[in-house]
């Protein structure tokens, strides 16, 4: 399945830079995985009828409710201690 991401303008994307500081790598897959469940948990019981570009698209807010469950693996207090 292909998703696309549809932020509302090049803000968002800088947010997204800036909110994910301190996400590693596999830290990143995760919440961009669960950004990406969020359009089709919204289509309930129509998941089995509905097509695949029929899916909405992606938005800020997606990753925005991601970041509440996935979290940094490495908090920012210690990633500035390992900095000194």
């Amino acid at each position: 399945m292909f998703f696309s991401f549809s932020f509302v303008s090049c803000g968002d994307l800088e947010r997204l830079v800036k909110d994910t500081e301190g996400y590693f790598g596999s830290d990143l897959q995760a919440l961009c995985k669960e950004a990406a469940m969020m359009p089709i948990r919204e289509l309930g019981s129509n998941i089995l009828t509905v097509k695949a570009d029929q899916v909405r698209r992606l938005k800020y807010g997606d990753f925005q409710k991601a970041m509440s469950v996935i979290r940094p693996s490495i908090l920012k207090s210690k990633w500035e201690e390992l900095e000194k």
